[in-house]
């Protein structure tokens, strides 16, 4: 099985929401073989996904609740075949406190080659319309994401 995180500062917003995208439009071929989970360098054990992220998601058919946020770890590091960072400060973290893991991070939005800065946008502490941005931000990047995971670890890869 495939094991792909995202990871973002507090798990609340940005991982959870690119995680509900994953499953979202992962090819029903793929379910039993890529499990997406997410989790962020800082956050705090437990803590549920904000109104807002569920209540963009929701409105797309995604579901949020339930989720409660966990801290990357040196075993999710270890267990995770990809990294699917938000920001590439969160890469550059994760590539300095596990340093076998650093060659596994990808920055999600540097697999728009269109973008000019590759990071997520935060919408933490914003309005509900950041949060739809941010929603609306990452759905053609997690398309990217499932095409760059196809074409690494599919079928015929060498990975």
């Amino acid at each position: 099985m495939l094991r792909v995180i995202f990871v973002c500062t507090g798990n609340t917003c940005r991982s959870p929401m690119a995680e509900a995208i994953a499953r979202f439009m992962i090819p029903e071929s793929w379910k039993d073989r890529v499990r997406f989970g997410s989790a962020g360098i800082s956050a705090c054990e437990g803590a549920g996904a904000t109104l807002y992220a569920a209540d963009v998601l929701g409105e797309k058919g995604m579901e949020l609740r339930g989720h409660c946020s966990a801290r990357f770890s040196a075993e999710m590091a270890g267990d995770a075949d990809l990294i699917v960072a938000m920001t590439r400060e969160h890469a550059a973290h994760i590539a300095a406190a596990w340093p076998d893991a650093g060659r596994k991070v990808i920055v999600l939005g540097s697999l728009d080659p269109g973008r000019n800065n590759p990071d997520i946008s935060d919408p933490a502490g914003g309005t509900r319309d950041d949060y739809a941005g941010t929603r609306d931000e990452l759905f053609p990047l997690v398309r990217r994401l499932i095409e760059y995971i196809n074409g690494r670890f599919g079928p015929g890869s060498s990975a």
